[in-house]
């Protein structure tokens, strides 16, 4: 896949000094509950239409793929397209396999299909696994697409990942996200030493997010329009 360079400028935003931009920009106060926020972001997702989310997901694909820590990185983690309208990854997987990249995707299952290294919520577990096309994600788990478990090629080296791209249902200009609540990503990114990109439609911004001290930052948010720098080191 061949993108067209993208002649708009595409505005970078250093959000350290200050979370009031956006806030401006929306008109939207978060409720202070995760939970609220959550119920607000995902609704707010959950009403965009098919041919935005696809358009809106290329655009982003590109502008994570023309940045500087995607052309260095050599192995790179991506969410595969899950549920509730999330940005689609897919572009993103087509252009990064076809680049030479080296892809592993997140596998979910029972502990005993989900070798170590492995994160472990409760009764499940998550992996990562290589995956060297999109159409060897053909199993699901939780409605999320992955590789089937048990011809699934694990990576046991989990510093040998460059790049994180992280889902999120919101996002704030600091770098902070709240996902659904599992705690999966927070234990991932704990045990990487990968930068972070947060992968995100621009409505799924916030001004301020509530942050846990397992919460774990971006150094990077990309949408369809901009990139913003978190404040994470």
């Amino acid at each position: 896949m061949v993108w067209p360079i993208i002649r708009q400028e595409i505005q970078v935003l250093d959000t350290t000094c200050g979370a009031a931009y956006y806030g401006a920009m929306n008109g939207v106060e978060h409720p202070q509950s995760k939970a609220n926020i959550r119920r607000h972001y995902l609704k707010q997702r959950r009403s965009l239409g098919r041919r935005d989310v696809e358009a809106y997901s290329r655009l982003a694909a590109q502008i994570l793929c023309a940045h500087s820590s995607f052309q260095r990185a050599h192995c790179i983690h991506v969410y595969a397209t899950g549920k509730d309208n999330e940005l689609d990854t897919r572009p993103l997987l087509e252009y990064a396999l076809k680049a030479g990249k080296e892809i592993v995707v997140p596998a979910l299952g029972s502990h005993a299909l989900i070798p170590r290294p492995r994160i472990e919520v409760g009764q499940h577990a998550m992996a990562c696994a290589r995956i060297e096309h999109i159409d060897e994600l053909n199993d699901a788990h939780w409605n999320i697409p992955q590789p089937a478990l048990r011809t699934a090629r694990w990576l046991d080296d989990w510093q040998r990942i460059d790049l994180t791209v992280v889902p999120g249902i919101a996002f704030d200009l600091r770098g902070q996200r709240i996902g659904y609540g599992a705690g999966y990503y927070d234990r991932l990114l704990s045990h990487l030493r990968a930068r972070r990109v947060g992968l995100c439609f621009e409505s799924q911004l916030c001004d301020d997010l509530p942050a846990d001290p397992h919460d774990e930052g971006m150094h990077w948010i990309i949408t369809e329009k901009s990139i913003y720098t978190g404040e994470t080191p």
